[in-house]
């Protein structure tokens, strides 16, 4: 035990040492919000550790939807009564959860390395899956369709391709193209806002001329 916490001692000081003389690049953390739009539509809300400068840990909360497939062809809906906010007016399918996930960091070649970076990712989500089901054919007033939403709790892989672009130390722009494997499989892309530290744009000209 002994042995454990003094070699934990040992390495912290050894990175700290590092790190104070300019060996070790520095720890960017920031917050992106944004949405995306495909086969499944998006929602994100995340934040973000890079370090290392190639390596990225992620933990957000993601949410996945699309018109449910089970609707029955003839579903219809009362335009009187329709205060609906969805994108669409069928049954939809949601996935809402937790997202974890590591992302490794390509770089172009020149000064436009200080301005760009792409991050490749692989993740899981982690919540709850919703869909419509029990469709009962109704009369009267609103929807001709009665139904039950059904929910379970489902975990999903999530892949993502993406550019940044980081004019600022404390804000930049992202986009790129999102898949999800599992109970909501879909593909699509999205926009998002890097809020934060993001980027040192000064530390890079310094290090470049010392």
């Amino acid at each position: 035990m002994l042995k454990n916490i003094l070699l934990t001692i040992v390495l912290f000081s050894v990175a700290f040492g590092a790190a104070a003389q300019g060996e070790t690049p520095p720890i960017y953390a920031y917050l992106t919000g944004g949405a995306g739009a495909g086969t499944i539509m998006n929602y994100q809300i995340e934040a973000h550790l890079l370090f290392l400068k190639h390596h990225g840990l992620t933990v957000g909360y993601q949410g996945f939807m699309r018109d449910a497939p089970a609707t029955p062809s003839d579903y219809s809906v009362s335009t009187f009564l329709n205060f609906n906010l969805n994108y669409s007016d069928k049954p939809q399918e949601y996935l809402n959860g937790w997202t974890f996930s590591y992302s490794y960091f390509f770089y172009p070649k020149g000064k436009a390395a200080n301005l760009l970076r792409y991050p490749l990712s692989l993740g899981l989500l982690t919540g709850t899956y919703s869909e419509p089901g029990n469709f009962n054919r109704t009369s009267g007033w609103g929807n001709n369709y009665a139904y039950d939403d059904l929910a379970e709790h489902a975990t999903v892989l999530q892949l993502k391709a993406g550019l940044e672009f980081v004019p600022t130390r404390a804000f930049g722009l992202g986009t790129g193209i999102y898949a999800t494997i599992g109970k909501l499989s879909g593909l699509g892309i999205y926009g998002n806002m890097l809020l934060g530290y993001v980027g040192d744009h000064r530390r890079a000209k310094n290090r470049k001329h010392s």
